[in-house]
């Protein structure tokens, strides 16, 4: 018996001492997004979560990753879970800290993601708050670069909607927001470039603002910046290959 308690005491001794510490495991998660190894980030950042469940830090980082992993799967089903993991995310960051930007960014982003495989009413419903999380994330953080990006997104979006959309934005919520359009994202992706320089997916985007606003010499220039530009993310690549469809289509 004295032998079994010795050890018992002994495991739970390693036990202990291999557990990783909340700044241990941010660290790691850290490098790992630092190496593109976002999977494994992901996990490091909900064993934070498993020990301190309002960790901003981890809850605003895991909620982008689950946006930004989720957009790569194929099946919109799981897509759904990875989105609407973010969206709860998000809302548990904004609370942990209301007076930051990253909670309402990831809020934003997570709910473009779920605006993207949803149907015509839910993703009219979902406009006013993505535009009023990313325009919140810019009040407290004026570069804000990813904010800026996922606003001109908004304009975009919003300012080329079918008229089947529109009619039921008018008929269901009264109207859209007031105020989209393809300059407005032309000048929303420009600041995001301002402030991070050389972002492909940016550049990629610009480039679709231009087409829509109808200045096609300045989309050709900004696409072969983006297949000039070294890929920095694993979905560089990906981008870079339309961005040369794109390209030869004008």
């Amino acid at each position: 018996m004295k032998k079994l308690l010795t050890f018992f005491c002994l495991m739970a001794i390693i036990s202990v001492a291999g557990a990783q510490s909340v700044e241990e495991l941010m660290a790691s998660a850290q490098r790992l997004r630092n190496n593109n190894n976002e999977g494994l980030a992901l996990t490091k950042y909900n064993k934070v979560l498993e020990q301190d469940p309002d960790h901003y830090e981890a809850l605003h980082s895991a909620s982008f990753l689950y946006s930004r992993l989720g957009h790569r799967l194929s099946e919109k089903d799981k897509k759904s879970v990875y989105f609407r993991k973010a969206k709860d995310l998000a809302a548990r960051a904004k609370k942990a800290n209301p007076t930051d930007a990253e909670g309402y960014f990831v809020m934003s982003v997570a709910m473009g993601r779920i605006a993207l495989i949803a149907g015509s009413k839910e993703r009219v419903a979902a406009s006013a708050d993505i535009k009023e999380n990313a325009e919140t994330a810019i009040r407290y953080k004026g570069d804000h670069a990813g904010a800026w990006h996922i606003l001109g997104r908004w304009n975009v979006k919003v300012a080329n909607l079918s008229f089947a959309e529109r009619a039921a934005a008018n008929v269901l919520f009264g109207g859209l927001p007031e105020g989209a359009s393809n300059e407005n994202a032309i000048n929303c992706y420009q600041n995001a470039l301002k402030y991070n320089p050389g972002y492909v997916l940016y550049m990629y985007d610009l480039a679709g603002a231009y087409v829509y606003n109808k200045q096609k010499d300045k989309a050709r220039a900004m696409l072969k910046k983006v297949i000039a530009a070294p890929p920095k993310s694993v979905d560089d690549p990906a981008i870079k290959e339309e961005a040369a469809m794109m390209l030869e289509s004008l």
